[in-house]
């Protein structure tokens, strides 16, 4: 597993082009197991004050990263319930309260996401071709054998990346980027892996745990 952490803002298409880049770059590789190449990153605003905040609002859903103009359906992610209660167990060791239902009078101290992207990556290579000359033989009698050369060939293979990103954001004070409305990031966290193996809700919960235990800040206060 890899691990940064960072105090200043950064973007999520940044960690996901860097995990991608980075992971496609080593893999397939029989030296790596899946969850050695997962990759969790962190980043906080160092101007907030957390010890203050002590309630959040967390939807039963999970975002899909897509690109605004794609109308195509999204399925649920299979993953949705475990990655919710694993940052819900995560919050409430670190003495948050989850607020479950929306109310005017009683509203969150801090807006939750999380948001997933899965993609599916395809690689090639070549191998060139081999053999032995320029012929033999054993002599008289024995014949003689023609140099052999294999052809050259190249294969294909494809494996899947998925990334699951959270947000603790600040739902009060909405600010114009770029002419797209947007909220402040208290902080949020990042993790990339291989979608494969028979070991991903481990992994999963492993990574979630991990962002957690990057960021002791969170539970200043508590």
């Amino acid at each position: 597993m890899i691990i940064m952490k960072n105090k200043l803002q950064w973007a999520f298409a940044a960690i996901m082009l860097f995990g991608f880049g980075l992971l496609s770059g080593c893999y397939p590789n029989d030296d790596l197991t899946n969850s050695e190449s997962d990759i969790v990153k962190t980043n906080y605003s160092d101007t907030v004050n957390f010890s203050r905040i002590n309630t959040y609002y967390l939807p039963d859903t999970i975002l899909p990263v897509k690109d605004k103009d794609d109308t195509t359906s999204v399925k649920k992610n299979k993953y949705t319930d475990l990655i919710i209660s694993e940052i819900v167990m995560n919050m409430t060791d670190y003495g948050y309260t989850r607020i479950t239902e929306l109310d005017s009078a009683n509203p969150p101290d801090v807006l939750m996401l999380a948001s997933s992207v899965v993609t599916v990556n395809y690689q090639a290579g070549y191998v060139p071709g081999w053999g032995w000359g320029p012929g033999w033989g054993w002599g008289p009698g024995w014949g003689y054998y023609p140099p052999y050369y294999s052809p050259d060939y190249i294969y294909t293979y494809s494996y899947t990346m998925g990334t699951v990103m959270i947000d603790m954001l600040d739902p009060y004070n909405p600010y114009v980027d770029e002419g797209n409305t947007a909220l402040p990031v208290y902080w949020d966290a990042a993790f990339t892996g291989l979608l494969q193996g028979s070991l991903i809700e481990e992994r999963i919960k492993s990574n979630i745990d991990q962002a957690f235990k990057m960021s002791p800040y969170l539970k200043e206060g508590k």
